[in-house]
């Protein structure tokens, strides 16, 4: 967002696009190939494509768009870079769901385990790692899904990790649900002794997650401290502190275990570079090596070879990056790759079958960029694909165990700071997109689908066992949640 001149609280809006969260059997298997010395592409997504249960998920962890109160955004109303203006005309009002999925709660924060469901697709893809992605015959690309009502969360989830039950842990960094796609139900929410909004949400091998720094919503510092949250007893446990404060962090789970944690803002509006890596065996933070350019709302996406890839974000908050550089655990250190096309911050990244990554919208001076390219490890380098049908940025995209990227939510553009009131509504309904697209990494196309039940910014988006996709939460509607049924 180059020579940008509006009050800080404008960041607020844009906290934060979404920082997939690798699966556990993703982790696992890219940490099986590297210990065998597989090294390439192929082995990983032969391995992990060939289990429907752990599928080749990176579980879509979507920040939170936290709105400062008395903030008035004045949407203009155009659909970006790369694709046609459309507006958004879905209303934010929830179709009606049969009774397995009608919105009540259960009695405490833990839920009987997820059983496998019958709804997911019957059939995964065999995947080979090739410069075009190689499409097995026998699975077939269907029509699109569709999306149904399942029960209300009573927070709005900014963060969300698939535990090794299958069930869904939420949090917005103060209260907590857990999500069962048994029942398609939320759990009766709790609430965090110490609080850490804005922080980091990383799932860890147990099954326990991890929840590090955050901002004081006093003082507006970044915090250092972080905690140990067990689903099955609800139970938080302080755990080594982050040598550096800070919050809007990216945290990337690696294939060995270990949390990156990188970049941030300690509070005073400046990008960090730094990074440090969390050790669940001493439950202790060390410092790992320094980013190349200091970036906030990056897109990371941890690739099938171990390595995490980080691309664009804002830095100083002055302009959108376009260059992008990749983490090796093995070495500790950042390495510069090829550049992007197009400036982009809080855009969406996945992982494709073949090992390649899609990272597709994105923000560049206050209009969301409809374009999307796709990122070549083997070359580190970028390619143009297809346009998507609307510009959009701080949404979701999400990995179908099919190969197909669901892309769902984010926002058009958030409008120019107009005056601080807080009797205004901060944001227009037209700001908010319910819209949603399927991105065919055999095609390189993206095909515009029927809108989601609500308008969601900043809601969650996870990959469930049984093929289906849980979006929940968003700053128009915060208390719905819905399921992509494949």
């Amino acid at each position: 967002m180059s020579q940008r001149n509006i009050e800080p609280e404008l960041r607020d809006f844009f906290n934060r696009a979404a920082t997939p969260e690798p699966s556990a059997g993703l982790r696992k298997n890219v940490a099986d190939a590297r210990t065998a010395d597989h090294g390439r592409r192929s082995a990983i997504g032969g391995r992990f494509a060939a289990d429907s249960r752990l599928g080749l998920s990176l579980v879509a962890l979507a920040a939170s768009v936290v709105l400062s109160a008395g903030l008035l955004f004045v949407a203009y109303g155009r659909g970006g870079f790369g694709g046609p203006g459309l507006a958004d005309g879905a209303t934010a009002t929830a179709a009606t769901s049969d009774a397995s999925a009608s919105p009540s709660q259960t009695d405490g924060p833990e839920v009987s385990a997820s059983a496998q469901s019958s709804a997911g697709p019957s059939s995964v893809a065999s995947y080979v790692a090739s410069a075009s992605p190689t499409h097995d015959s026998s699975a077939t690309l269907g029509p699109a899904g569709k999306f149904v009502a399942v029960g209300a969360t009573s927070i709005g989830p900014s963060y969300s990790v698939l535990l090794p039950d299958g069930r869904v842990f939420v949090t917005d960094g103060i209260a907590v649900q857990i999500f069962d796609p048994a029942t398609n139900k939320f759990g009766k929410a709790g609430k965090l002794v110490v609080p850490h909004v804005r922080g980091s949400v990383t799932g860890l091998p147990d099954g326990t997650v991890l929840i590090a720094g955050g901002m004081d919503t006093v003082t507006g510092a970044g915090l250092a401290t972080a905690l140990v949250y067990d689903p099955k007893t609800g139970r938080e446990t302080p755990t080594g502190s982050l040598a550096q404060a800070r919050f809007d962090q990216r945290a990337v789970a690696l294939a060995d275990g270990r949390v990156l944690v990188m970049g941030g803002d300690p509070g005073n509006q400046t990008a960090l570079r730094t990074a440090e890596i969390y050790d669940p065996a001493s439950g202790e933070f060390s410092q790992a090596g320094t980013m190349v350019v200091g970036r906030a709302c990056a897109t990371t996406v941890l690739m099938s070879d171990g390595k995490v890839l980080i691309a664009g974000g804002d830095y100083p908050y002055l302009s959108s990056e376009t260059t992008a550089e990749v983490f090796d655990p093995a070495t500790g250190k950042f390495t510069a790759t090829g550049s992007m096309s197009f400036g982009r911050e809080c855009a969406a990244g996945a992982l494709l079958p073949d090992g390649r990554i899609l990272v597709a919208g994105g923000d560049s001076q206050f209009v969301g960029v409809g374009t999307a390219e796709v990122y070549d490890p083997a070359g580190g380098k970028f390619t143009r694909t297809g346009n998507m049908a609307i510009g959009r940025f701080s949404h979701n995209a999400t990995t179908l165990v099919d190969g197909r990227v669901l892309l769902t939510g984010g926002l058009i553009e958030p409008g120019l700071v107009a005056s601080i009131d807080p009797s205004i509504l901060a944001v227009t309904d037209n700001s908010y997109l319910a819209s949603a697209e399927l991105y065919d990494p055999y095609s390189g196309k993206f095909t515009k689908i029927k809108p989601m039940l609500s308008r969601r910014v900043g809601q969650t988006a996870t990959l469930l066992r049984d093929g289906r996709v849980l979006l929940a939460g968003g700053n128009l509607d915060k208390t719905t949640a819905e399921v992509y049924v494949p």
